[in-house]
């Protein structure tokens, strides 16, 4: 559904959009209105389902209240703003009845049109029908005056004022079926006193103020105020018409909050919120798989930008993770734990040890084309792995923002069109669908627990540090070596692609300023197939070669989907985000930089990642590695100051091949040269073994016969 939006830089209009935004729908800001064919001309371009006016004014930058609308020459301003414009779109959104039915339209009033002629009496609520009676500032004679010629407009929700229960009038306007006037607040009355006292008793912050008398004030202020006590029973009834869909659409409460326990809730959220400002307050960084693609770039990022943050790298180094993608390694600020996230009882407590007050999560298993053929390990990792972070964040229970790195993959797959935060999960393959579970886990621990969560859904990403596998990388390097790019089946696949930088400033925004139960897409329009990217690769790399002697057609994947469409990222847009890097630039910069690094992945990466090879069973040069930890791993102290890192032990343990299990038999002798490639190998190793041994088990929670090797592969280096 499309809304157009009148104000929609306001504080109402700005939260009207971001909840629009939040529950899927489409939002197109109106231009300023001058007079009634402005709205008109809007209509006519836009065809909006839905109109919202949400103008009006108040203040100005001199004068902060009502008070500046009693200065000379403002009553064209107060005229203009509180009364022609809502007016001219009233009478726009009706006139589209000639040919179709009136356009549904939410106009945002104003409750300060009545008065009590005894201030202490409030036992008669005004009601929707009673005429406006308080006429002691310009605002409210105005207001007054536009809620009168409103009525004549029955397509019109006139909302007369504004509290925490926005999402219901906009789940109203979205269904369309009540129109008129509706006190729009809270059940309930308080005064300023009770509000000043539950703010201090929430924030323990005392204030010291003096009540001063109605009168006193009248002869204070340029305008005076208003004083009543609106009845919602038009509203409560209102919302029973409200569809079970709708409402859940827009998160509405089923019955109307008192406003009591509202103040309450904002006093002690913003109390919460002040105590662990993100803006005065460094903060203490979990980030899992912070050595693979993503995650390094970010902490690269976050390490140069906020130097007073502390990083907490949890990583079990697979194939495409490389501690050396951490630039500044040796900072104070950062520390790498090679561990498995499986741990929950390490995960919880590096929290507790640690004081984290921030996890990104981007510790997940992503290679497609192996969920096809080892899905049971994507679950373990996406699934399991997460669960198991969740868990220690519950018990823990001081996190002000969980991050969760997911995928476009979720989405139900079309040919056309883009896709919002709100469409249809339909995940159609292995890797896919261990995301999408990984979610719901996710949220559920977001409603029972209150976990503060964000969800991201990220496009292709690409750029420096990315791993082999991936497309651009491993075109780039066939070039630089001469080879032929392998094009599987026609090449017409078609992906959407972003910048990683872009992608790392996104996850910064969302960290930072991201909404908890938000979910934020994370792309660009930049889509292209997999022939176009050869293209522009061999363009940019050897302009004089042909595409046709560039490439190779090879059998297509199974299992792959043909085409994915571009994701709508309004809701981060509303954080300030705006691509940085177009496709063109970066490109440039990937390319610049695999050229500088041609070994980075095919020597480095075999010296630490050797569960990859334990898999495969493809060794090759480090079979003497393996055969020595297939015989003995024995107790030593290992000192790496090259790499920066610490002295650890290494606890006496022994795998007998043949027995498939561990023994604790003891040996003196392993450790020779290489220790730190040996080291890192013989976690890596040991790890993978357990992980096997574990699964023909069938029991994925740590076993006693693993105990004893849990401190070593749970190292601090």
């Amino acid at each position: 559904m499309l809304w157009l939006i009148y104000g929609s830089s306001g504080s109402i209009g700005s939260l009207c959009c971001e909840i629009l935004h939040i529950a899927g729908q489409s939002v197109i800001s109106g231009r300023r209105v001058l007079m009634l064919e402005d709205v008109d001309e809007d209509i006519s371009k836009y065809k909006p389902d839905r109109v919202i006016c949400a103008i009006g004014r108040t203040h100005g930058s001199d004068i902060p209240t009502i008070d500046y609308l009693e200065e000379p020459g403002k009553w064209r301003e107060n005229l203009h703003h509180n009364l022609m414009a809502p007016v001219f779109i009233a009478q726009a959104t009706s006139r589209t009845a000639k040919l179709f039915a009136p356009i549904p339209t939410l106009y945002i009033g104003s409750g300060s049109i009545y008065e009590y002629e005894d201030s202490n009496d409030l036992s008669h609520p005004f009601t929707e029908n009673d005429e406006p009676n308080f006429f002691g500032s310009s605002y409210a004679v105005i207001k007054s005056a536009t809620d009168r010629l409103l009525s004549a407009h029955p397509h019109v929700i006139n909302m007369t004022v504004m509290s925490d229960i926005l999402p219901t009038l906009l789940a109203l306007t979205h269904e369309g079926k009540v129109g008129g006037c509706v006190n729009a607040c809270n059940k309930g009355w308080i005064d300023h006193e009770w509000i000043l006292k539950v703010n201090a008793e929430k924030s323990g912050t005392l204030h010291e103020y003096t009540l001063e008398p109605l009168s006193e004030q009248n002869q204070r202020l340029a305008a005076k105020r208003s004083n009543n006590v609106l009845s919602t029973d038009k509203l409560e009834q209102w919302i029973k018409t409200i569809s079970s869909e709708t409402l859940k659409m827009y998160n509405v409460p089923s019955e109307l909050p008192e406003l009591s326990k509202s103040i309450e809730k904002i006093c002690t959220q913003r109390a919460l919120k002040h105590a662990t400002s993100d803006s005065s307050d460094a903060r203490n960084l979990l980030v899992t798989g912070g050595c693979g693609f993503i995650g390094s770039n970010f902490i690269n990022y976050w390490l140069k930008t906020y130097s007073a943050d502390k990083i907490i790298n949890v990583d079990r180094l697979d194939a495409c993770a490389n501690p050396k993608n951490i630039e500044n390694a040796n900072s104070a600020n950062y520390k790498l734990i090679v561990a498995d996230i499986n741990n929950k009882d390490l995960m919880l407590h590096l929290m507790i040890q640690n004081n984290i007050t921030h996890v990104a999560h981007f510790a997940v298993q992503t290679h497609l084309d192996t969920s096809f053929g080892n899905s049971l390990t994507f679950t373990e990792s996406n699934v399991f792995g997460t669960h198991n972070v969740l868990e220690a964040s519950r018990i823990y229970g001081k996190l002000h923002k969980f991050v969760f790195a997911s995928t476009d993959e979720v989405y139900e797959k079309s040919q056309v069109g883009s896709c919002h935060e709100r469409s249809v999960l339909n995940p159609t393959n292995p890797y896919a669908a261990t995301k999408a579970a990984a979610e719901f886990l996710i949220k559920s621990y977001g409603e029972s627990f209150k976990l503060p969560y964000c969800i991201t859904r990220i496009s292709n990403v690409y750029g420096p540090y990315q791993y082999i596998e991936k497309v651009i990388p491993t075109f780039v390097t066939a070039i630089l070596h001469g080879e032929r790019m392998a094009i599987h089946g026609d090449g017409k696949q078609a992906r959407n692609y972003i910048y990683v930088d872009d992608t790392v400033k996104a996850i910064e925004l969302i960290l930072l300023k991201g909404k908890p139960k938000m979910i934020y897409n994370i792309g660009t329009k930049n889509v292209h197939t997999v022939l176009e990217i050869a293209d522009i690769l061999l363009k940019i790399m050897k302009p004089d070669m042909k595409i046709s002697d560039a490439i190779t057609h090879v059998n297509g994947r199974n299992f792959r989907d043909c085409r994915y469409y571009f994701v709508t990222t309004e809701a981060l847009d509303l954080l300030g985000w705006k691509e940085q890097v177009p496709f063109n630039e970066g490109v440039r910069k990937t390319i610049e930089w695999y050229t500088n690094h041609q070994n980075y992945w095919t020597s480095t990466n075999k010296c630490l990642c050797f569960d990859r090879y334990v898999q495969e069973g493809t060794f090759n040069e480090h079979d003497e590695i393996r055969k020595n930890v297939e015989a003995t791993v024995c107790k030593s102290t290992l000192e790496t100051p090259k790499m920066g890192m610490q002295k650890f032990p290494v606890p006496a343990v022994v795998f007998k091949k043949s027995e498939g299990l561990f023994a604790s038999s003891i040996y003196e002798n392993f450790i020779s040269k290489n220790a730190q490639k040996q080291a890192i190998f013989v976690k890596a190793f040991l790890r993978s073994l357990i992980f096997k041994q574990q699964v023909e088990e069938n029991n994925f929670m740590r076993s006693t016969k693993t105990d004893v090797l849990m401190e070593f592969l749970n190292l601090e280096i």
